[in-house]
């Protein structure tokens, strides 16, 4: 089970480092959020629209009193000679 999710995981972030997310992509980061809702759609999703970038909060409940709050960001630098690639 331990192998199955780490080998998700890392699947999953395989697939989302080939996102371009540098500012002002809209199109890249509306796949990758699309992406990221579809992974996680067993979860309650909601979006928020702040200086024109999409925002998800994603929790395993509907009440909004939370223990825990991960924080994430997708933009990223540009690159000259960027090719994403998995190592493992």
């Amino acid at each position: 089970m331990k192998e199955k999710i780490t080998n998700e995981i890392l699947n999953n972030t395989c697939k989302l480092i080939k996102y371009k997310t540098i500012k002002e992509n809209y199109q890249e980061f509306d796949k990758a959020y699309e992406f990221i809702k579809k992974q996680l759609k067993k979860y309650h999703i909601k979006e928020y629209i702040i200086n024109n970038y999409k925002n998800l909060v994603i929790s395993n409940t509907i009440d909004t009193n939370l223990d825990i709050i991960i924080c994430a960001h997708l933009d990223v630098v540009p690159a000259e000679s960027y090719i994403p690639r998995c190592l493992r």
